[in-house]
């Protein structure tokens, strides 16, 4: 069986187990690759001394010829942050989708990009854990038959984000809007999170080190808009992905879901139900992010509904 290793951040940033990636035997069935977005200069020229390492960019995986690709990281691939949640399980196995979905919110999982072209070649994707190499992997495949041990796959959330609201009467209801306050957003290179329109308000979630830089610029663009009458900004907020291919298929998990937010005393800011029905983003205050990853991980774990 032919392999590719490819180590991720948390692997490549810290010298132990840097020490632990060097040190691993390479046969002819096994090669090591490594993504060029992941390598300063001077990890990328110690590690690739050694021979059957190749560094190549995400986009370029599309040539790989392999049977299994293992992904090693510092951690394994747990349902949960464990600094948040120190006896979170691992999980066992996750379709190609959800890989990407949770790849959305976890700046170490194996690029979404690179999910997209393994899965594009049928490669199964075998994510190790670089601290217990003896652990089994976490299994991603296309499909997956039966049902999961729980509802929810994984959690997964980035704080530092900030809302754009721009508020009017009835700007639902103006034609184009929402096109040309993208584009201001866009002409700055400032990509976003999520985009909400109401009845009287559009709301943009994008990243603060993003949008901070040109900020000033951004709103004085906003207001030349014919459309737009007030902006407000909310700073501080966190988006939390919350994962599983039977998330909405489960009667009830999406609303238990809320209610155990309500029950933590925590006020959602957002929320978005993507279209594959396996990916719900929550959007909540800063302050509330530790307590809604132990409130959800709690209901479909702990609990285990």
């Amino acid at each position: 069986m032919k392999k590719v290793s490819i180590f991720g951040r948390s692997v490549l940033s810290q010298p132990e187990y840097l020490k632990k990636a060097e040190n691993m035997i390479i046969s002819d069935e096994e090669v090591i690759w490594l993504l060029a977005e992941d390598l300063d200069m001077g990890t990328r020229e110690r590690f690739m001394r050694m021979p059957g390492r190749h560094c190549v960019k995400t986009s370029e995986l599309d040539h790989l010829q392999a049977d299994v690709c293992e992904w090693w990281r510092a951690g394994g691939m747990p349902i949960a942050d464990r600094s948040l949640v120190k006896d979170a399980p691992q999980i066992t196995e996750m379709t190609y989708k959800e890989l990407r979905d949770l790849a959305y919110m976890d700046d170490d999982v194996l690029p979404g990009e690179a999910v997209l072209i393994l899965s594009h070649l049928g490669i199964p994707i075998h994510i190790r854990n670089i601290c217990a190499p003896e652990d089994a992997p976490v299994v991603v495949k296309a499909s997956i038959e039966g049902e999961p041990e729980y509802t929810m796959t994984g959690i997964r959330g980035q704080k530092n984000y900030i809302s754009v609201n721009i508020s009017r009467y009835m700007l639902g209801t103006e034609k184009g809007y929402g096109l040309r306050a993208l584009e201001v957003f866009d002409r700055y290179h400032i990509p976003y999170a999520h985009v909400a329109a109401g009845i009287d308000t559009h709301c943009i979630f994008v990243r603060r080190q993003d949008f901070e830089p040109q900020e000033q610029r951004v709103l004085a663009e906003l207001y030349r808009l014919p459309e737009t009458e007030n902006i407000k900004i909310e700073n501080n907020l966190a988006i939390l992905a919350v994962i599983g291919r039977h998330l909405t298929s489960s009667r009830g998990a999406v609303g238990k879901l809320f209610s155990a937010l309500n029950q933590a005393e925590i006020p959602i800011k957002m929320i978005d139900l993507g279209f594959s029905s396996q990916s719900l983003l929550v959007g909540v205050a800063v302050d509330d992010y530790e307590k809604a990853i132990k409130a959800i991980y709690h209901l479909f774990v702990e609990i285990h509904i």
